[in-house]
């Protein structure tokens, strides 16, 4: 694809179109040119660079390499992107990674910056065999296949703050009756500085690697953690 092409699609998608021209700003690109508008305006903004001879070169097939460098100045000028254009960053962003990471751009940070919510899940199908009756096993009398889903959205609010939301549905299949779906978890996380935190909300609580308790609190909890020191004081019930 070549260079004019290219910083046309950018223009567009990053930052929107312009009404109004400005000085040439390389010496190959004629103002009559289809793509000028959108290399005035990129150059402007700092996102794309010419050679060091004044020229564009608008008809040279661009590199990924290249590519990802016009990403990453677009990602450091993304304050200026609506939220649909944020979004075309971000996926820009995670289509040329490798390059990203060879320059030295962490992906993470634009993330950070729009406070985009993660969504991760997982899902369990088990096959049980047998079934606890009357104090017994009745091996293959009982059998049947249960599942587990969760869905976990991770939501970064501020630098200093973090929610996480769990939605957990479990049952057994064929049986309507057995289905259950819940919040499970419901926390947000306040970092006093990078040894102290403050969760507050339904979480799982397991002091003395659960051998005391294994099982969902609503409350809060203080955490502190500095080198092999690990402490907390929690209320809740």
């Amino acid at each position: 694809m070549n260079r004019k092409l290219v910083a046309s699609l950018v223009s567009c998608f990053v930052l929107g179109s312009v009404s109004a021209y400005a000085a040439n700003p390389f010496s190959d690109v004629e103002p009559s040119s289809w793509a000028y508008q959108s290399v005035e305006q990129l150059a402007s903004a700092g996102i794309i660079n010419g050679y060091p001879d004044g020229t564009f070169k608008g008809n040279k097939d661009i590199t990924r390499y290249e590519m990802a460098q016009m990403v990453a100045k677009a990602m450091a000028n993304q304050d200026r992107a609506n939220a649909e254009q944020q979004a075309m960053i971000n996926r820009l962003a995670d289509e040329f990674s490798n390059e990203l990471n060879t320059l030295g751009v962490r992906v993470a940070k634009l993330e950070d910056q729009v406070g985009n919510v993660k969504v991760t899940g997982n899902y369990r199908l088990r096959y049980r065999g047998s079934q606890l009756k009357n104090d017994a096993y009745a091996y293959g009398k009982h059998s049947s296949f249960d599942y587990r889903a969760r869905v976990i959205f991770n939501a970064k609010v501020n630098d200093k703050t973090d929610a996480v939301v769990r939605v957990q549905g479990s049952g057994e299949l064929g049986n309507s009756n057995a289905n259950i779906a819940q919040v499970n978890l419901a926390y947000v996380d306040h970092h006093f500085g990078k040894d102290t935190t403050l969760r507050v909300g339904r979480q799982l609580y397991t002091p003395a690697l659960g051998l005391m308790y294994d099982d969902l609190i609503d409350g809060a909890r203080l955490m502190y953690k500095h080198g092999k020191l690990d402490v907390s004081a929690s209320y809740g019930y």
